[in-house]
């Protein structure tokens, strides 16, 4: 699988997000909307994180996908800019798995990151296994 981030990104809608990842991520019960392999050099699969359906444990944190945010570095740009070309500025946005508003204190501070996600954070951490698929709720 390639290095490159902006490779790996698929569909990026303000409640949807389509990455590639490994197919060891979705071994076993999982929340992902929808799966689509693909077979070629490298193996990967498509999974497809729906804002408050897909569910993750981020860094020992249980939290729900919501979404994502996107910044553009020059805001004049916003119509024409590839979002699969910067994936560093998309922020992956979550919630409390317990359909709280808030996070308890107890639970995360301000650096955590289920709190500080980018996009590329998010499939690096799919990739590596310290952001984990959760059952569905």
């Amino acid at each position: 699988m390639t290095d490159d981030t902006r490779r790996q990104i698929g569909v990026m809608r303000g409640t949807t997000l389509s990455v590639t990842v490994p197919p060891t991520v979705v071994d076993g019960d999982h929340s992902f909307r929808t799966i689509s392999g693909r077979t070629d050099e490298d193996e990967v699969v498509t999974v497809t994180l729906e804002a408050g359906f897909t569910r993750l444990r981020v860094d020992g944190v249980e939290a729900v996908f919501d979404g994502f945010r996107y910044f553009p570095r020059n805001p004049d740009d916003y119509d024409t800019v590839d979002y699969r070309g910067d994936p560093g500025d998309a922020k992956a946005d979550f919630a409390p798995d317990d359909g709280g508003d808030v996070w308890p204190e107890r639970l995360i501070d301000t650096v955590h990151a289920v709190t500080d996600t980018t996009v590329a954070d998010l499939i690096d951490g799919l990739r590596s296994g310290r952001i984990e698929p959760l059952p569905k709720a």
